[in-house]
């Protein structure tokens, strides 16, 4: 769970921080921050996928797992979930919405940088101040009091969809199930840590324009990843070092096109499509093994 609880406090710590810069996160810190980041994701995920000890297995886990992620539309299915819980929660349509922003993009959650959830908010005060703009000019002969609910309505509305937005990119993204997986089956928190400094950074970008609310994702993100923690921990028993050592080699080489996604906006690797890959690998060290291949 340290890895989980390090995320949180990063998030926390992130939202407080972007909570201050009101005027918003500058554009040219967050450009190299996610450079720098995004070679350090690719770094940790070819010297994890490095460790493997049959490429065979590896190269087996991701087709078929490839095939399985795209006949079930993973990726697809996250991103159609996110899009619907946001539209219900966080305040609705494309017109209620506005763009969503590229900050988030290129950051961890969404992660996979075709994801609706890819970024969240440069536009969102704007389009905030917006609404309520409109409510002004149409009140301007009427009494104050309407323009002051009017507020009220939208910091609440803001605060909203601070959460939900966080909430989403935190938890629907490949590295926070790799990350957890890891944690509970190896006991290290390399791939957490990576995102903690991810999560940490877009909460900073996301509370300067949606404010607090997006302090309170911490808590989803716990429960969502300590569940996966605890499992992984709980059905590890039931698990040969070369089982977790291929999950780990096959999560390593998806964490690395995590960081080519995160790196650049040319290259989509659907990652969410090639989860079921980590899985897979249990079977293929099974029938490998019964053949000594």
């Amino acid at each position: 769970m340290l890895g989980t609880i390090v995320n949180v406090v990063a998030i926390i710590l992130g939202a407080l921080l972007g909570n201050l810069l009101k005027g918003g996160f500058p554009e040219k810190y967050k450009s190299v921050i996610m450079q720098g980041v995004s070679l350090t994701v690719i770094l940790i995920g070819l010297s994890m996928a490095l460790k493997t000890e049959s490429i065979l297995v590896v190269t087996l886990s991701i087709v078929t797992g490839g095939i399985l992620g795209e006949a079930l539309r993973l990726e697809d299915r996250l991103d159609s979930l996110g899009r619907k819980l946001e539209q219900r929660f966080a305040g609705g349509g494309e017109s209620s919405q506005g763009s969503i922003a590229e900050d988030s993009g290129n950051v961890e959650g969404g992660l996979e940088s075709g994801s609706p959830l890819q970024a969240v908010g440069r536009k969102c005060g704007s389009n905030a101040e917006t609404g309520l703009g409109g409510a002004n000019d149409a009140s301007q002969n009427a009494e104050s009091g309407l323009v002051e609910n009017e507020n009220s309505s939208g910091k609440g509305s803001l605060f909203i969809k601070g959460f939900v937005t966080a909430s989403l990119v935190f938890c629907v993204g490949a590295m926070a199930i790799m990350g957890a997986l890891e944690s509970g089956l190896t006991g290290r928190h390399t791939t957490l840590f990576i995102k903690s400094i991810l999560d940490g950074v877009t909460a900073t970008v996301f509370a300067s324009t949606m404010g607090i609310g997006v302090t309170f994702s911490a808590l989803p993100v716990f429960i969502y990843q300590g569940a996966i923690t605890l499992a992984a921990a709980y059905v590890k028993p039931f698990l040969t070092d070369a089982m977790i050592t291929e999950m780990t080699a096959v999560g390593g080489l998806l964490i690395f096109g995590i960081g080519l996604n995160l790196l650049t906006d040319k290259l989509h690797i659907k990652v969410g499509n090639l989860l079921p890959a980590i899985f897979v690998a249990i079977f293929f060290v099974i029938i490998l093994g019964k053949f000594s291949l």
